[in-house]
């Protein structure tokens, strides 16, 4: 028992003697390490504080008969931000801008509004004026100001929620093509999932809002290898199963053949990465005066999501809600309970007005979708959507005859 004693005392003191020779070598290094990281995160977050947005309104009018497939080729042109190469990203602090896709209820009256990099504000309107030409777009300020919760934290109720996917993100979502709306159909025969959160967004009074924020970044190329990686494993579990047949006295295994339903499947996750893919990050929240808050319509900031779920492929879960009493809070760090969850409530607050979700101070992990289902889930509804509180533009924009007399 000595021995061993003398063995473990002796290997510990030959590695605090050997870490203190090396420290003229290790410190210069590690200190080298820390100085970078920190030099490359004040670059990012100066150009991210530099960087100008601005927040776009779209009223809609009253006939509105495009399917989301319109909404998909306008978001295609989306896709046009990069990160830039390795010296502009270390010591400029360049990065990948993104866009916030927003669909909010101020007191029942709904407002569809994109914040987009003052940069790319052309390109965003001429892609939804293309698909779209009847509606109108108009500059609008930041909603999220008027309400001045992080002063005056006791006059509101607030409840957040952020959104993950429950398997891997080769994975999709239920689309408009499975709710048959990718040809036009006629307007008393569509079954348009965007109703549901139309109507639980338009049923809300004075004094309640809800938020929804769809960022939306494009997908890194170099990253695509480990989402085809997740997508080779899940067809392979699909149609490479082992199966043991008799045969003669003994046995041998073979590949089982898959079934109808588990062909679909496959062929579907395929089709996924048929598109562009964005990085993506959903956050819901329903803010309410103390006097006017309806506690039951809090969970109408996830409920209506669940119409996008299919259990054969992917389904919407809750990543994290201001509600989750944990002893380390939404942001990390322990506190103690009476200030954990008013902190939460801070952070989700301050996370949603930042529009922060891909970069620092409230940095997450995206999940991927593509375009088709983006479309899905935020799309302007057509004539069938009768929720009252949804503004539309009473007649047509109409554009003057081309043989006027100059």
């Amino acid at each position: 028992m000595d021995t061993i004693r003398l063995i473990i005392g002796q290997t510990i003191f030959d590695s605090l003697w050997a870490m203190f020779i090396m420290l003229p070598i290790s410190l210069p290094i590690i200190f080298s390490v820390i100085a970078a990281i920190l030099y490359r995160r004040h670059n990012l977050t100066q150009l991210l504080l530099s960087e100008p947005y601005t927040f776009i309104e779209i009223k809609l009018p009253r006939e509105m008969n495009k399917s989301p497939r319109a909404m998909e080729l306008a978001m295609n042109g989306f896709y046009q931000t990069s990160a830039g190469n390795w010296y502009s990203k270390f010591f400029r602090g360049r990065h990948r801008l993104w866009f916030s896709l927003e669909l909010i209820s101020l007191e029942g009256t709904i407002h569809y509004v994109i914040r987009t990099p003052e940069r790319y504000r052309d390109l965003v309107e001429t892609n939804l004026y293309s698909q779209f030409p009847d509606i109108e777009i108009r500059e609008v300020s930041d909603y999220t100001l008027n309400v001045d919760y992080l002063e005056h934290p006791d006059n509101w109720s607030v409840f957040g929620v952020e959104l993950k996917l429950k398997k891997p993100d080769c994975y999709p979502i239920k689309t408009y093509v499975d709710f048959e709306l990718g040809k036009d159909p006629k307007e008393e025969f569509k079954t348009d999932p965007m109703l549901g959160i139309l109507e639980t967004l338009g049923s809300i009074g004075p004094g309640e809002q809800y938020w929804i924020q769809i960022m939306i970044m494009p997908f890194l190329e170099e990253s695509e290898d480990k989402l085809k990686e997740e997508l080779k494993e899940a067809i392979a579990s699909l149609v490479r199963r082992k199966a043991t047949v008799s045969f003669g006295e003994g046995e041998i295994m073979v590949n089982e053949m898959p079934s109808p339903g588990e062909r679909l499947v496959a062929e579907t996750l395929e089709n996924k990465l048929a598109k562009p893919i964005y990085d993506v990050g959903i956050r819901s929240m329903y803010i309410a005066r103390k006097e006017s808050a309806v506690g039951p319509r809090k969970y109408g900031a996830f409920q209506p999501f669940r119409v996008f779920n299919s259990p054969q492929m992917n389904s919407f879960s809750i990543r994290v809600d201001t509600d989750f009493d944990h002893p380390f809070s939404f942001q990390g760090g322990w506190y103690p309970k009476k200030y954990r969850v008013p902190k939460m409530y801070r952070q989700m607050f301050d996370a949603y007005r930042k529009r922060s979700y891909f970069y620092t101070p409230y940095k997450r992990v995206p999940m991927q979708l593509n375009v088709e289902e983006l479309a899905t889930i935020w799309h302007f509804p057509g004539r069938v959507s009768e929720t009252p509180t949804l503004g539309r533009i009473e007649s047509k924009r109409g554009e003057p005859p081309v043989n006027l007399p100059v």
